[in-house]
């Protein structure tokens, strides 16, 4: 259909950008209409040149991701699928010669034959496969990977270039240290007291907590990361809090919200 600028849309790409809050469904950037992805790519295998792609999942639902440019196109994932198992070629047919549309869905026991080195994330948890790390000199945060799925994720959608790190540490910095500097300095200003300061940072860190639950939220399983421990908080965020007695009072209200 034609847009308000006359400019060619697509109805599936909306309803992918709509379902994924508009962010990238492999670096889970936000801020922008995707591509539609095909996970399986459906005109050619970069790692096996005799294969003609995956061409009946080219309108399959399942196999359909919203990706960003930088995740899907030169330089990122294009047309890679490695795999470990058996690579499928064809589809199946019923016993009526009709298209076994079952066989076609991304997890489906025919499919999963393959093993594939990408994540699927309708189908794989993250958190099984992905971690985060401070990159030299809190330049970036760097995502890093529990298993060879991840490691090999993270290769095929170049998930650390340089600007993604340097995003990430930008998400750190304008939600969680400009919130908690607030707050100290109306403490130091004498416009709170100690006992309204730890309410306050308690408010803060359930909020933080929240994000970390919220599919909506920009790099979700970042925020996930971050919550999910006193030690992963205190990694990420008390190299920005400067001040020693600033740490302990927030360590002492993350021990006490969690």
């Amino acid at each position: 259909y034609k847009g308000e600028d006359g400019r060619s849309c697509s109805r599936i790409r909306d309803k992918l950008n709509e379902y994924y809050h508009y962010k990238c469904a492999y670096c889970e950037m936000g801020g922008g209409k995707a591509d539609i992805e095909h996970y399986r790519p459906k005109g050619e295998v970069k790692e096996d040149t005799t294969h003609l792609g995956y061409y009946w999942l080219a309108y399959e639902w399942s196999n359909l991701l919203p990706s960003c440019k930088d995740c899907n196109r030169e330089g990122g994932k294009k047309t890679m699928f490695p795999v470990s198992g058996n690579r499928m070629k064809e589809p199946t047919f019923l016993s009526n010669g009709k298209l076994n549309k079952e066989d076609c869905q991304v997890n489906s026991t025919y499919l999963l034959q393959e093993q594939p080195n990408l994540l699927h994330p309708e189908i794989d948890d993250p958190k099984m496969h992905l971690t985060f790390k401070i990159a030299d000199g809190y330049k970036g945060v760097d995502l890093g990977f529990i298993t060879n799925r991840g490691k090999e994720t993270i290769r095929i959608c170049d998930l650390n270039r340089k600007e993604l790190q340097a995003d990430r540490l930008r998400c750190i910095r304008e939600k969680i240290y400009e919130d908690i500097v607030r707050a100290f300095k109306l403490l130091k200003d004498q416009i709170i007291t100690s006992q309204q300061l730890k309410k306050i940072l308690e408010r803060q860190l359930k909020g933080y907590k929240g994000k970390a639950l919220d599919n909506k939220t920009e790099y979700t399983l970042l925020w996930w990361f971050i919550m999910d421990s006193i030690q992963n908080f205190k990694t990420f965020v008390f190299p920005i809090i400067k001040g020693k007695n600033e740490q302990l009072i927030l360590e002492a209200a993350y021990n006490k919200y969690f």
